[in-house]
Order: C-alpha cells, then sequence, then structure tokens
C-alpha cells in the first residue's frame, strides 16, 4: 500500500476503534480489534453514489410522469441500490484486511492504529 492509502486506512480503523471502544465502555482487546468492521470503501465514491442516486431517481420519477413504468421502475431500484452503497459501504473486518498484507506492514500498521485508539481513549477508562 502507498504512504497514503495506509495513513486514511490507519485514521479509518482509530475512528471505528474508538467508536467501538466508546460502545463497550472499555479499551479493546485483540480480538475485539480483528473483528471490527472498518469502512474501506472511499468517501468520494460515496459521495459520487448518493448523487447519482439522486439523478437517477429524478430520472425515474420523470419516466413515470412520461408514462414509461417499466423504466421508471428499473430506474428507481439501480437508484435504491446506488443509496445502499451511499448509507452502507463496503465494511471490512480488521482481520480480512490485514491478511492481505505483508507481516511488516500489518504490524506497522496495527501499532500505528492501537496507538491512536489508546491515545483517543485511554484515559477515559483509567
Amino acid at each position: 500500500m502507498t504512504d497514503q492509502k495506509t495513513e486514511r486506512l490507519v485514521k479509518k480503523i482509530e475512528k471505528a476503534g474508538v467508536r467501538k471502544s466508546m460502545k463497550e465502555g472499555h479499551l479493546l482487546d485483540r480480538g475485539d480489534l480483528l473483528a471490527m468492521k472498518v469502512q474501506v470503501m472511499p468517501s468520494l465514491l460515496r459521495i459520487t453514489f448518493g448523487f447519482g442516486s439522486l439523478v437517477i431517481g429524478v430520472l425515474s420519477c420523470l419516466q413515470w410522469i412520461w408514462d414509461k413504468p417499466g423504466v421508471a421502475l428499473v430506474l428507481a431500484l439501480v437508484a435504491l441500490f446506488l443509496l445502499g452503497f451511499t448509507i452502507f459501504g463496503i465494511r471490512r473486518t480488521l482481520s480480512s484486511i490485514l491478511e492481505g498484507m505483508d507481516a511488516a506492514s500489518a504490524g506497522d500498521l496495527m501499532e500505528a492504529a492501537v496507538e491512536g485508539i489508546c491515545s483517543a481513549v485511554g484515559g477515559i477508562f483509567e
């Protein structure tokens, strides 16, 4: 991975880790960290899907007005599909992300992520 992608991934892991720590009320252990789901779909792509969903939804309404219900239904389904990706994105567990990396990169990534999570929530639970 490039440094920019790694930095973004570390930030996403930290954000997910802080959220999960606050939800569970304690610092995460190794099993919790590896089972944690992390958003891997880029934000720009999710925003693009959102605008695409809006445009296709409007086109679907226009097709309905122009008395083409078959086309309107297909466009509405495509708009809903894109809206689903906009809302939920693509999330993977941290363990599945680390499986695709070499050991040194995975170790550095985990070290940076755990350090960030602990610095953010460590003082709260002590």
